[in-house]
């Protein structure tokens, strides 16, 4: 490689041609960047005291390799918008020469600037050209140049920022000849490779920075950089060009799309990599190498098609070119839900439909499905966090021999932040979501109007109505209307379900009473609307009638979006074949779902929640416990993470060496390993029961019963211990602890008061305060009607705790 500075006119001058490969990017420049240059040379040429100014370099194959007739071609690797934004700004000068009258200018004539640094004067054909771009760049160059008829597609970057700089010459009012001085001064790095060199390393060290082309670029020259000139052309025309017009690129601005395709490729990676790895946007570039030199032994050629197969389901799920229409509105659907992170699982399913290994049927029952999950979750207020890597990781679980039910039942064991919320959970929170204000209102009600209507209703012609008028200042009618608590049951019931409906007469039917809503011309009673049937039927609107029609519409959205069906064999059945791990496992090894095992430490699978380690001393496996009995973990994950920490602090089995009175596991010390929770310590102290606690009894009795059995369901890995003075349920720590009391139950969450989100004022920061339980936020519950919202806020902090060991 050889590296000089030089006058870019006299690098230009000479008989060469510099050729953008086929593969390189368009031109992208943009009017501020063509500003910049121009300041840049209007200041050079207006200060005789500045003799030069860098413009960056030109890297190109060295001369010698490619040739036609005279013509030294020379392959541009880095450099072209620099060349061809020079080029367009020349040509701009050549025209203001003949224009201002300087046309027998001894230094510089517009013959000169074309004869120098536009042509190759005295050769035809391509050969004219100093500078050969491609595509629609190409014709669109040579159409300034030579004039003519105007290109289509015409490349509207070359044509704009052409126009820009003809535009700054007449209006700067600059001599042309003094332009021209200007331009001599800009110096360039010349950089010539040699056979030997490595253009792709060279290349990549120019553009380390990740600011001058898109990921998606750089895959793109390092797919293609390392072929010859014939194969290059081939596999461009044949996948990648093609591949980046279904993105839109020669459509539209490149930013939008270029994001949209790096999106694309990050999602294939996440596909291709096999260990549900998804790699950043800004290494999406890198990841591919490392696809790429771990494939060594596949041809190029198979990797681009590859590429290409799935790029073209990516683009019929983003730009809904799916041609079945039944498919086309489930992907739609999805859309409108933005679930983005679904796309890995999605691209793999589609091609297991497009190659036959799952039937149409069960490809829409899976696209449905997953429009389901993520709806619930919506409404039940779930973080969307952590979704990327349920759905990285999910295709690696099911059974694709009994493709349909095994993703079902994957789906179904998801538990906590991952979890398919089940009907309770989704009607409760359906009922009283704020749904006026909810992201993808117009989605719900669409499908609540066209629920088994064939012929569709287009919600986007109507407004929503809230049928118990937004005024807060009720007329006296309406608060008569509600009732003595009218302001209590217009605040909690104005925004839900029930109270919205659809309507094209909002403002006729505005804060009019209800009985003038429902029988005026566009009226309820009048209405074609399916939203509106019910409110036909009935004489007044209050708190009972809107959570009644609530009720409907949230039996209605439970066959909407249903979850999956299947019996617990059916699950149990599904969940030993996902996770394709035998009942003895012997590391060293990688497991799915326990990471890894390392060697002389192995894991036994007695039960579903059962995990015994084992460790091999002297050639014979020694169960971990305290010398009385075996511990056991609760989950694959824990009895990974417990090999892990084992073989980290060579930590013996009891009765082995030095560790033979080795202490009993605490949550703190081994989170999810279990052995006889009946005792409170591991000194053996005071057994606990629900017995044990003095106040619950009567009604306290069953209210803990039933916030006590809604909290274990939010996870089967959910533990509870009986202690002294509160019971406490923990993940891998406390997340609640409840302390019973006469007349209420107070609970004790473990967050931080700033953590918490508590729309009903329901909880006391203890921060500093001296009480039994863990945590900052003290709530009290005194009755059933406080469960819902009690749980939502327990659920805080369940999933703060579990995200800390799922994450």
């Amino acid at each position: 490689m050889k590296a000089t500075a030089t006058n870019l006119l006299k690098f230009l001058q000479g008989t060469k041609q510099f050729i953008i490969p086929i593969y390189q990017r368009t031109y992208s420049w943009r009017i501020s960047d063509c500003q910049q240059l121009w300041n840049d040379v209007l200041r050079v040429a207006q200060d005789e005291k500045i003799s030069a100014h860098f413009l960056g370099s030109i890297v190109y194959v060295e001369k010698g390799i490619y040739h036609i007739s005279s013509i030294t071609q020379l392959l541009v690797i880095d450099g072209q918008q620099r060349l061809t934004t020079l080029s367009l700004l020349l040509i701009a000068l050549s025209e203001a020469l003949d224009e201002s009258g300087n046309k027998g200018s001894v230094e510089i004539t517009r013959k000169k600037i074309c004869n120098y640094y536009l042509f190759n004067a005295e050769e035809s054909g391509d050969a004219h050209y100093k500078l050969l771009l491609t595509q629609s760049d190409k014709e669109t160059l040579t159409y300034l140049l030579e004039g003519g008829e105007e290109p289509s597609p015409v490349s509207a970057r070359i044509k704009e920022n052409y126009q820009f700089f003809r535009d700054q010459i007449r209006q700067s009012g600059i001599d042309p000849v003094t332009l021209y001085r200007g331009i001599s001064k800009l110096i360039i790095v010349d950089i010539a490779l040699e056979q030997q060199d490595n253009p792709q390393l060279i290349f990549e060290s120019l553009n380390s920075t990740g600011m001058d082309l898109s990921q998606a670029d750089l895959i793109r020259n390092y797919v293609l950089m390392g072929l010859d000139h014939e194969e290059q052309v081939k596999l461009y025309k044949t996948y990648w060009y093609p591949m980046e017009q279904s993105f839109g690129h020669a459509q539209s601005g490149q930013i939008q799309d270029v994001a949209l395709f790096n999106r694309f490729m990050r999602d294939y990676l996440t596909i291709k990599s096999g260990s549900g790895e998804i790699p950043n946007m800004d290494k999406v570039y890198a990841t591919f190498k490392v696809y790429h030199q771990g494939k060594s032994n596949i041809p190029i050629r198979e990797i681009v098609a590859d590429i290409y197969r799935y790029s073209r389901y990516f683009t019929r799920m983003a730009f809904l070119r799916e041609k079945d229409a039944e498919i086309r509105q489930v992907l739609n659907d999805i859309n409108t839900l933005e679930v983005y992170v679904a796309y890995p699982f999605l691209l793999e399913v589609y091609d297991d439909y497009e190659n036959h290994r799952l039937s149409r049927t069960d490809f829409i029952a899976i696209l449905k499905l997953i429009e389901s999950y993520i709806f619930r979750r919506l409404v039940c207020g779930i973080p969307t966090h952590g979704l990327n890597k349920v759905f990285a990781t999910l295709s690696k679980e099911i059974d694709k021999e009994h493709y349909l039910e095994s993703v079902q039942a994957t789906f179904l064991q998801k538990g906590a932040g991952a979890r398919f919320p089940r009907d309770e959970e989704f009607r409760a929170a359906f009922v009283v979501k704020d749904m006026y204000n909810f992201r993808n209102r117009h989605y719900l009600l669409d499908k609540l109007e066209n629920y088994k209507r064939k012929e569709r209703v287009n919600v986007d012609e109507y407004t929503i109505e809230h049928v118990m008028p937004q005024n807060q200042r009720l007329s006296t009618q309406w608060q008569q209307e509600l009732g003595s608590n009218w302001k209590e049951v217009h605040d909690k019931y104005l925004h839900t379900i029930g109270n919205l409906t659809l309507t094209g007469y909002n403002s006729e039917l505005s804060d009019r009473s209800f009985q003038e809503k429902r029988t005026i011309d566009g009226g309820f009673a009048r209405s074609p609307l399916q939203l509106n049937k019910s409110l036909a039927l009935v004489d007044h609107w209050n708190a009972e009638e809107i959570e009644k029609r609530a009720q409907v519409l949230a039996g209605m959205a439970i066959i909407i979006w249903p979850m999956p069906k299947l019996s617990p064999e059916q699950i149990s059945q599904y969940n030993m074949l996902m996770q394709q791990i035998p009942l003895e496992v012997t590391g060293p090894t990688q497991l799915p779902l326990a990471g890894f095992i390392p060697a002389g430490f192995k894991i036994i699978r007695r039960s579903e929640k059962r995990f015994y380690l084992y460790r091999l001393v002297k050639n014979e496996w020694i169960p971990y416990g305290d010398g009385k009995r075996a511990w056991y973990a609760l989950s694959w994950h824990w009895a990974g993470e417990w090999a892990r920490e084992k073989q980290r602090k060579d930590e013996m089995p009891s009765g082995v060496g030095s560790t033979a009175d080795y202490p009993l596991p605490t949550a703190t010390t081994i989170p999810g390993i279990l052995i006889d929770f009946e005792k409170e310590d591991a000194g053996g102290s005071t057994s606990y029961s629900v017995e044990s606690y003095l106040f619950l009894q009567g009604d306290m009795r069953d209210l803990f019963e039933r916030l006590r059995k809604r909290i274990l369901n939010l996870d089967p890995g959910v533990r509870e211990e009986f202690r002294k003075l509160y019971i406490a349920y923990k993940i891998n720590t406390n997340f609640v602890d409840i302390e019973p009391q006469k007349s209420q139950l107070r609970l004790f969450l473990n967050m931080k008061f700033s953590e918490i989100s508590d729309p009903w004022g329901y909880c006391r920061d203890v921060t500093n305060i001296g009480h039994h339980g863990n945590g900052d936020v003290e709530v009290n519950i005194s009755s059933a009607e406080q469960l819902d919202d009690v749980m939502d806020l327990v659920r805080q902090s369940f999933e703060k705790h579990w995200e800390a060991v799922y994450a």
